[in-house]
């Protein structure tokens, strides 16, 4: 797996790590990582992690939908998407290690790599994912996958960053 922009996030968020393995929210300082805000969403869970609201939202990831402030539920229709999306985000925020992913999509943007990893809150819980996002896109298709909604999603990679980054 080679993508310099998620493997520098990835570099970052280690660096960030605890004595225990955690980063915290508070630990990330844009000023830090200028080049890769473009690409970063914050997005902060509730509901036991049922729900999730997006903090922050690069303008590479909003291509013209920007759904800051809002709950993904808010921004998206009940559609296989956005279950594919929420899946992400309830799988990524259980896994200490983080979440590296590549989907094929059927329109919209023939595929999307997303690093997400997880950041704990005030109360030392993880509360927050901060999440890198690439987009391989159609030579005819403009549409991002937030305004495409596609049902067609395959799965092309799914698991834990360190051992993808290391193929």
């Amino acid at each position: 797996m080679n993508d310099p922009i998620l493997y520098k996030l990835f570099l970052y968020w280690k660096s960030k790590r605890d004595e225990n393995g955690f980063a915290s929210k508070a630990s990330i300082d844009p000023v830090e990582i200028p080049d890769l805000l473009p690409y970063l969403t914050i997005i902060e869970s509730y509901d036991n992690h049922e729900r999730f609201r997006y903090r922050l939202v690069g303008t590479v990831v909003a291509q013209g939908i920007d759904p800051t402030g809002q709950f993904l539920d808010e921004a998206l229709p009940d559609t296989p998407y956005r279950r594919h999306k929420q899946s992400l985000l309830k799988e990524a925020i259980g896994r200490a290690e983080g979440l590296l992913t590549e989907y094929r999509y059927s329109n919209g943007p023939s595929s999307i790599r997303r690093l997400l990893l997880p950041l704990m809150g005030r109360n030392r819980n993880v509360r927050y994912l901060i999440t890198g996002q690439i987009s391989q896109n159609n030579s005819d298709e403009s549409l991002s996958a937030w305004q495409a909604n596609p049902a067609g999603i395959e799965k092309v990679m799914h698991g834990d960053p360190a051992e993808l980054f290391r193929q």
